[in-house]
């Protein structure tokens, strides 16, 4: 009996294993995998920056350096479906390691931006820059549904509690 509970206290931990997943992840993101992509050019300056988030392929880029933001945006094919366009980061390190900054970008206004008085372009990427396009999380209608009918549920169970403690 020892032997066995001592086999399965161990063997556990095994099984909790799963290597196609990654933690906090489902679906679209969790089968996306990060990858080098060299489109250096042979006469030209190249830097590396890299591109995280909702993109269809994140990864590390080396490109030359006159490629603009827009078009390194479309490299990396683009935002996938729950991409929140009007909160991009760009990660800029400094001169010392413990310092950089953080640019804010309303990738949108490029997209549906009316007044070219108030357009903002995009910043200039630079060598070591990282670029985040944060996921917003959408809601279906069936998520909405699911939350009403559990709310409800919730809400006739306690109602039928209470009827039933006054009889």
């Amino acid at each position: 009996m020892k032997q066995l509970l001592f086999l399965l206290l161990f063997s556990l931990p095994l099984f909790a294993q799963t290597q196609d997943l990654i933690f906090g992840y489902s679906g679209e993101a969790a089968q996306q995998k990060a990858s080098i992509y060299d489109l250096s050019d042979a006469k030209a300056v190249n830097m590396k920056v890299s591109v995280w988030g909702a993109v269809r392929n994140p990864g590390y880029y080396i490109i030359p350096d006159n490629i603009n933001f827009n078009t390194l945006f479309s490299i990396a094919g683009g935002p996938t479906e729950n991409a929140k366009l009007e909160d991009i980061r760009i990660f800029r390190p400094g001169q010392d390691t413990s310092k950089g900054e953080i640019l804010f970008f309303n990738y949108d206004d490029v997209m549906w931006g009316k007044d070219l008085k108030t357009f903002k372009s995009a910043p200039k990427i630079l060598p070591g820059d990282m670029i985040i396009i944060p996921v917003e999380p959408k809601f279906y209608l069936k998520d909405y549904l699911a939350l009403g009918l559990t709310s409800a549920a919730t809400i006739f169970s306690i109602l039928n509690l209470i009827v039933q403690l006054q009889k």
